[in-house]
């Protein structure tokens, strides 16, 4: 009995080591992708093409993708945080994931009206949001350095916009609802897709 109770206990343990490895993307997760990558390498995808029901078979090394957003999805493209609390405002949203460090704007064309959602943390420096409206939106993304608890939104119209990546701490993760509620395309295309300054 006694033996038994060792192994289920080293295997409980074995269990949340996992989790606690593959929540912070720790070894050997990466190594694993960078593998399976070699052995079957995917060739590049223009996302704006992709179906919004296959968006997910896109290779990990692209930097900012668009993809549907529902509660529980990744919100950078190079970390697993995601919204622990998921208001129901924020569903429906198309997500833009940047890398967390992302060291440069996104320029993005806007193809009909959108409102734009960013996360904030404290531990940035959110001076450049104050033209931004606050909203009662909660959200919980915790990471290593710094957690995102609050919401600001603003108007876009139709054309060229450069959006702040947000910083230094964290990027800031971004969000875009489409005021048009058209569901066949996304309602924005990203025109920086293949900048790689993140640092």
């Amino acid at each position: 009995m006694k033996r038994f109770i060792i192994c289920l206990v080293f295997c409980v343990l074995c269990i949340f080591l996992g989790m606690f490895l593959y929540r912070n993307n720790w070894f050997p997760r990466p190594q694993l992708k960078h593998l399976k990558q070699y052995f079957n390498p995917t060739r590049p995808v223009d996302v704006q093409k992709v179906d919004l029901h296959t968006i997910h078979l896109i290779p990990d090394f692209i930097d900012k993708i668009l993809t549907p957003y529902s509660a529980g999805t990744p919100l950078f493209s190079d970390r697993t945080y995601y919204d622990s609390i998921g208001d129901i405002s924020l569903e429906s949203s198309c997500l833009l994931q940047i890398p967390r460090h992302l060291a440069f704007p996104v320029e993005i064309e806007v193809h009909r009206p959108v409102k734009i959602y960013r996360m904030l943390t404290d531990a940035n420096d959110n001076s450049i949001f104050s033209d931004w409206n606050s909203t009662d939106i909660r959200v919980n993304v915790v990471g290593r350095s710094c957690t995102h608890t609050t919401v600001v939104s603003k108007l876009f119209e139709t054309g060229k916009v450069t959006i702040v990546n947000g910083g230094p701490t964290s990027a800031s993760p971004i969000l875009i609802s489409d005021l048009a509620n058209i569901t066949a395309n996304f309602p924005v295309s990203i025109l920086n897709m293949n900048h790689n300054q993140s640092k």
